[in-house]
């Protein structure tokens, strides 16, 4: 692996770790790490529960990067509980072509 794959991967391994806060909530069952256009990482870590508090790593990962006023993304890694790669689910794809037409072309790390 290149040298920004092997960043995003160990960033978003580092934030996979399923915590339960009982008695509703899970965390962190998947993982997501996205390198922005200007070469800043954030990562995102799920948040699943039987209430309205939900969302899937990548998304997590996409308000992170939007809270820092950035929303053209480069490179894209997604984990879970296994520690498997995985693809974005069709939400957030929809959700990253709404952000910038230039995520058109991410690249995101698959086995």
């Amino acid at each position: 692996m290149k040298k920004d794959w092997n960043i995003l991967y160990e960033t978003a391994l580092k934030q996979l770790n399923t915590t339960e806060i009982p008695p509703f909530i899970k965390v962190g069952q998947s993982a997501c790490c996205i390198l922005a256009s200007s070469n800043n990482a954030y990562a995102g870590r799920n948040v699943s529960s039987n209430t309205t508090l939900n969302g899937c790593a990548e998304k997590n990962a996409m308000i992170a990067m939007l809270n820092n006023g950035e929303h053209c993304i480069k490179k894209m890694v997604i984990l879970n509980e296994l520690e498997e790669l995985i693809t974005p689910c069709i939400s957030c794809i929809e959700n990253l072509l709404e952000l910038s037409p230039k995520n058109e072309t991410i690249e995101i790390l698959v086995d």
